[in-house]
């Protein structure tokens, strides 16, 4: 049942999603009904016409909703229009014991009936720039704790091997050196006399270096050319790389439409060009020292 005369405020409840928001609301006045408006998009659009809906309804609007991975860009923006905008904490909203049902249309309207009752308590919104300095320390942290894990792995698939570093200390310049040194992907080969076969890449080695690999050989599926950011990085490098290079890229190309020509799948296409990607990359890594 919609309200049919005007108050003074409005309490919102909104279920906010990525893509929807689900919209209750509301009036002061006692004894006055819930009403659920269903879902609207995330656009600004979006909510300025759901406030020009509202506004004929009552003078006051104060929006609420809950705390979660979509931050505060709504509080904010609702903020700047001149509203009241409530953040409250999931945990701190009063739920009956054994009440187990939960759906965007029920969250939007306990969102707005527990506002007008005064049982719920908003959270403390942080200024931008408290926000920023949050989310870098936030992925300082995460971005540690990735590169400690990555240094653990690496360090048991060494070992997995009985390849042991016998320097001093780990992850120093030295230990780095030696890691660049250490080459784990490797083309099987059957040879006899002057007849030479390569097979397909082996299972030894790293299963993460054998992903990267085929992921990079869906590039070969563009004609070959060089970017001017490549042609940059090359000029750094000895003749001897960027020929080798060049001639990686006009082969693995070619190779690639023919392969494609003959019917083969894409998926069997890119693990044999990876494949012979293996092959140049360990050439350039016996014949020329890269400049970093």
């Amino acid at each position: 049942m919609t309200q049919s005369t005007t108050s003074n405020t409005l309490f919102i409840g909104m279920d906010v999603h990525q893509d929807s928001i689900a919209v209750a609301y509301v009036a002061s006045d006692h004894g006055a009904e819930v009403t659920y408006l269903g879902t609207i998009g995330t656009r600004q659009t979006d909510l300025d016409q759901l406030v020009r809906q509202l506004q004929s309804k009552a003078k006051h609007l104060v929006f609420v909703y809950e705390a979660g991975p979509c931050g505060y860009w709504l509080y904010r923006y609702r903020s700047k229009k001149g509203h009241t905008g409530w953040v409250v904490a999931p945990s701190l909203i009063p739920k009956k014991a054994g009440d187990r049902v939960k759906t965007d249309r029920r969250d939007a309207i306990q969102l707005a009936s527990l506002t007008r009752s005064g049982d719920l308590t908003p959270v403390y919104v942080p200024k931008l720039e408290d926000e920023a300095i949050r989310d870098l320390t936030r992925a300082r942290e995460v971005a540690t704790q990735d590169l400690k894990a990555a240094k653990f792995r690496l360090k048991a698939f060494l070992l997995r091997h009985d390849i042991r570093y016998t320097g001093r200390a780990n992850w120093g310049p030295a230990h780095l050196r030696w890691l660049s040194e250490v080459v784990w992907l490797t083309p099987s080969e059957s040879s006899s006399g002057e007849r030479r076969r390569q097979g397909s890449i082996t299972p030894s080695g790293n299963t993460h270096a054998r992903r990267v690999l085929v992921e990079g050989a869906w590039a070969y599926r563009y004609p070959a050319k060089v970017s001017r950011h490549l042609q940059l990085r090359l000029e750094k490098q000895p003749k001897a790389l960027q020929d080798l290079s060049w001639k990686a890229q006009v082969r693995l190309c070619k190779r690639f439409r023919q392969l494609i020509a003959r019917g083969k799948h894409a998926n069997q296409v890119v693990v044999a060009i990876a494949r012979e990607l293996v092959g140049f990359i360990w050439a350039i890594a016996k014949q020329v020292k890269v400049t970093p």
